[in-house]
């Protein structure tokens, strides 16, 4: 049994499972919205308060680790923690609850999100794993000698919300990194990360947040826009009420939508795989010694 735990620039995550067959059977999750990277965009710096929301959080999961008898497991931090001048101060707090907190390279990240994607869909024909973060996009693909190529965009939810970023501005960030695909072969995206996820659901109109219903479900682009359409005619408060939307989510989904509408309609793609497994996934895979095949 292992242990992964995923500060990000919106949310920590925590997920317990074991390795059968080579992919990660969950035996416990957990998330909380602690918004990491509030400011950081702006000052360049993490806010103490945040810093305090997040190792709440981590003290919380370190009681699930131990009560779930966990051996071994990993804290990854990732693009606000990466951003920030003073992420030492998170690194800092989180070692006083006994939590050793690793600030990962986007191209760690990238790797780690493409093995966790992957492994629960093998078998699929040139893959393109997308992960939508908080404070970053990856695009992840394996390169004609099947080693995985990654690019990092500081594109994400919680920064293009902040910054107030129009669609042309995520448009021009994102081309250099798409422009990296191979254009002869058919693509088959999968996405991960709290946007793609979120839109599954909604487009399910799950009340509750049900992973089996989410891993593996079909977004056609059409249904993409369609939703984007209906949250921005809604208010901030309106939206937190869509069912299959988290209220800590709703002013920062129009955002991670419109960076998912840019990544389909340059590519010219029609849908996307969505994938509940993700770096998550990654870290527990290569803490039992399996790498991507």
């Amino acid at each position: 049994m292992y242990g992964a735990i995923d500060i990000g620039t919106n949310s920590v995550r925590l997920l317990i499972g074991q390795v059968e067959e080579r992919k990660v059977k969950p035996i416990y999750r957990s998330l909380c919205t602690t918004r990491l990277g509030e400011g950081v965009q702006s000052s360049g710096r993490i806010k103490e308060e945040a810093v305090q929301r997040t190792v709440k959080a981590l003290a919380k999961f370190k009681q699930s680790l131990q009560e779930f008898g966990v051996p071994v497991y990993r804290a990854v931090a990732t693009s606000a923690a990466r951003d920030a001048d003073n992420s030492s101060l998170l690194i800092s707090a989180a070692k006083a609850y006994g939590i050793e907190v690793e600030i990962i390279t986007g191209q760690e990240e990238a790797s780690l999100s493409y093995a966790g994607a992957v492994s629960v869909h093998r078998g699929l024909e040139n893959p393109v794993v997308v992960d939508i973060g908080g404070g970053s996009t990856e695009i992840i693909n394996l390169d004609n000698e099947g080693k995985v190529q990654t690019t990092s965009t500081n594109v994400g939810a919680v920064r293009c919300t902040e910054a107030t970023w129009p669609e042309s501005q995520i448009v021009q960030a994102l081309k250099p990194a798409l422009q990296h695909l191979p254009k002869e072969l058919p693509l088959n995206l999968v996405g991960v990360g709290g946007t793609i996820t979120t839109l599954a659901a909604i487009d399910q109109k799950l009340e509750l947040y049900d992973p089996e219903k989410v891993q593996g479900y079909r977004l056609e682009s059409k249904t993409v826009e369609s939703i984007l359409k209906k949250l921005e005619a809604l208010s901030p408060e309106e939206r937190k009420k869509v069912p299959g939307l988290r209220p800590e989510r709703a002013d920062i989904i129009l955002a991670g939508i419109r960076i998912l509408s840019v990544i389909l309609n340059e590519l010219s793609l029609h849908d996307l795989l969505v994938s509940e497994s993700d770096l998550l996934d990654g870290i527990i895979l290569a803490l039992n010694g399996c790498t991507v095949d």
